[in-house]
């Protein structure tokens, strides 16, 4: 690190090539054993169970884009406050009675509608909700844990919650499954390792800053909720573009064909988690440029070319190396899918992109990508219910619309820029 820092004139620079380093090697590590996760859950899981699990798994993740925008904004406020200050633990407090609020809101609105829920997702053991919602909740109090230690740059923690919660999840999840439990076993298994690394964050944090485990409730500021929206739809749009395809593929097509997509897809993400490290880094640093621009645009420019060669890189991988994973993990029980992971990795390599520049637009308190999103996702999504004749046209799908999307958000970026 420190020969980085004295090759580079820019500490920011230096803090976003070490920083990215490390949060993109615990992304490698932590995807990598995501991988294995995933692969001994089809393996072991019945068809049927598996499908759910990537269900619940894909309505997480857009039912987490609150969760990501708690922390998009709590970093970005964060950001600008000293590391000690008593305005630290202020944003503690109110962040924490936010959450809270926002929580019991969620409850109660999954607690009326469980009933459509489960059948939705053809699930008929209500336990397995309940776990679930659970672990949603505890994943918004772990959003500020980690929004802090973003803003204040402590990047080795965050790669060691990023990894250790995966290795975590899957010691328990292999437990439940010698014990007999089966899809409510895995379930229990993450929302256990999530409440375990929660209660670690918040032990470091309550020390570092004091006890900021009350409610404390500031006066409405419209503006901050107009941008706080304006994210949240963001973010939800962009769950919706990259996780819809797995929640609509058991409607369209048989079991035995949805499993092999799933399967498919579940590996081709690999790709979009895989900036998250850059993403990570990036965000505090462009967060303090204060709106400038020309200030930052180096920043995206080169975070942008890393996530290009690496998320690149993975798919091509993915594309040659597919008969071998599924041959390893699978064997014969997915026919055709290493023929469907080449394409669909190719599908989300735009979406990828797209996470650096939106992420660098809203640090830089730019909510356009709400409005692309806003725009594309529903005829994304109406486009996938319409040409639904081969399976191989929802990956086209994906692609289609997240290439747009990557064109017209650089496009404003790089004319805010030349203006």
């Amino acid at each position: 690190m420190k020969i980085i820092k004295s090759m580079t004139h820019s500490k920011d620079l230096a803090d976003l090539l070490s920083g990215g380093f490390v949060l993109t090697l615990a992304t490698i590590i932590g995807g990598a054993l995501g991988y294995v996760f995933q692969m001994l859950m089809a393996s072991k899981l019945s068809q049927s169970d598996f499908s759910q699990l990537s269900a619940l798994t894909s309505l997480g993740f857009i039912l987490s884009a609150p969760i990501l925008t708690f922390t998009q904004i709590i970093a970005r406020n964060a950001s600008s406050l000293c590391e000690n200050s008593a305005e630290m633990n202020d944003l503690l407090s109110t962040s924490f009675s936010q959450i809270s609020v926002f929580n019991a809101i969620i409850s109660l609105i999954f607690f009326l509608n469980i009933n459509t829920i489960a059948h939705y997702l053809d699930i008929k053991n209500f336990n397995t909700l309940y776990l679930f919602v659970f672990f949603l909740l505890i994943t918004t109090f772990t959003s500020l844990n980690l929004a802090i230690f973003q803003a204040l740059r402590k990047f080795a923690f965050l790669a060691f919650l990023n990894v250790g919660g995966v290795i975590l999840k899957i010691i328990l999840s292999l437990y439940a499954l010698s014990l007999g439990f089966e899809l409510i076993g895995i379930v229990s298994a993450i929302f256990i390792s999530s409440l375990c690394f929660w209660i670690l964050g918040l032990l470091i944090l309550n020390h570092k800053f004091g006890n900021f485990f009350h409610l404390k409730f500031t006066s409405i500021n419209f503006h901050s909720i107009k941008s706080s929206g304006s994210v949240l739809i963001a973010n939800v749009c962009f769950q919706i573009m990259t996780q819809f395809d797995v929640i609509i593929v058991n409607y369209l097509f048989n079991e035995r064909e949805a499993a092999t997509y799933i399967a498919a897809s579940i590996l081709s993400k690999a790709i979009l988690y895989l900036p998250g490290g850059l993403v990570l880094a990036m965000f505090p640093i462009v967060a303090t440029q204060n709106k400038d621009f020309h200030a930052s645009i180096h920043i995206l420019i080169k975070t942008s070319f890393l996530a290009l060669f690496f998320c690149g890189s993975l798919a091509f991988a993915l594309w040659f190396l597919s008969p071998y994973i599924v041959s390893y993990f699978l064997g014969s029980d997915f026919e055709g899918l290493s023929d469907l992971v080449g394409p669909v990795s190719i599908a989300f390599l735009p979406l990828a992109l797209i996470l650096i520049s939106e992420h660098y637009a809203i640090a830089m308190k730019k909510v356009v990508f709400a409005w692309v999103f806003i725009g594309l996702a529903p005829i994304q999504i109406i486009t996938m219910m319409i040409f639904n004749d081969e399976i191989i046209n929802l990956a086209i799908c994906i692609g289609f619309f997240g290439f747009l999307s990557l064109i017209i958000g650089y496009g404003y970026i790089f004319i805010k820029i030349r203006n």
